[in-house]
């Protein structure tokens, strides 16, 4: 049995904290309280995210993916929804994760998650969410985001798999100056920082990316642009994003 802290487990167990140590021997001294927390912990909980699915009532191209996140960042941010600008980086991220459809060379955003580790944040993002109109910088109408059920396109993003390879193009954090310890050092980083495993394999592979929107703000737009297929050791969990356009709908991955 694999017990883990889970929102909603049905095992509860007493968790020191601060002041636990002291307390304890105060208790034996004068029979005084020990100081602890209760948290829920599940069996082999899951290690997917808590995340909230939509769909666009006016689908976007792929290559557009870093202007809807920034579309849907605004709006929600216009409804009050907290932890979806990034500025606060010790709070919980809501994380917006457009999700292209790949059969049959469609290549257009109709899917997006909502994703972050606080399952309070996604519920509220979901409620608030619903409907939520979308415009352009100049105020423009770009449709609306509606509740989604889950299909066979959000299981090519969110089901545990081994195998990933890019949707969109990632953006790499660093210069490896083409040597391949260097390569790698750098893709252990970007795994790190993501909150992955490390991967047992990773490929660049080929496929366009000059026609991908990148912002210019901090220099994004001259990074290095790769497609990668990634291979772990045992199934992930999506979504996987990686990269310094992480949060700007780049380096977003799909199940192979």
């Amino acid at each position: 049995d694999t017990y883990a802290p889970k929102h909603g487990g049905k095992l509860s167990l007493r968790v020191p904290v601060q002041g636990s140590a002291s307390s304890l021997f105060a208790h034996y001294a004068s029979k005084g309280p020990v100081l602890f927390r209760n948290v829920a912990y599940a069996n082999h909980p899951s290690k997917a995210q808590p995340h909230a699915l939509f769909s666009l009532t006016e689908p976007v191209p792929a290559q557009q993916a870093t202007v809807l996140v920034a579309w849907i960042r605004h709006a929600l941010m216009t409804a009050g929804v907290k932890g979806v600008d990034g500025h606060e980086d010790l709070a919980p991220r809501l994380q917006i994760v457009p999700l292209p459809t790949l059969d049959f060379n469609d290549n257009m955003i109709r899917r997006v998650a909502l994703v972050s580790p606080d399952p309070t944040l996604v519920k509220t993002a979901e409620s608030m969410g619903a409907g939520l109109r979308m415009t352009d910088n100049e105020g423009g109408d770009r449709g609306y985001l509606m509740p989604a059920e889950f299909d066979a396109v959000y299981s090519q993003y969110m089901s545990p798999a081994k195998r990933w390879v890019t949707a969109t193009p990632l953006l790499q954090s660093g210069f490896h100056n083409n040597k391949a310890s260097k390569r790698a050092k750098l893709y252990a980083r970007m795994f790190t920082q993501a909150g992955l495993p490390q991967p047992v394999r990773v490929a660049e592979i080929g496929g366009r990316t000059d026609d991908y929107k990148v912002s210019a703000k901090h220099g994004h737009d001259k990074l290095p642009r790769v497609r990668l297929l990634v291979e772990f050791a045992e199934e992930v969990p999506g979504p996987i994003t990686l990269g310094t356009g992480r949060y700007a709908g780049l380096g977003v991955f799909a199940s192979k």
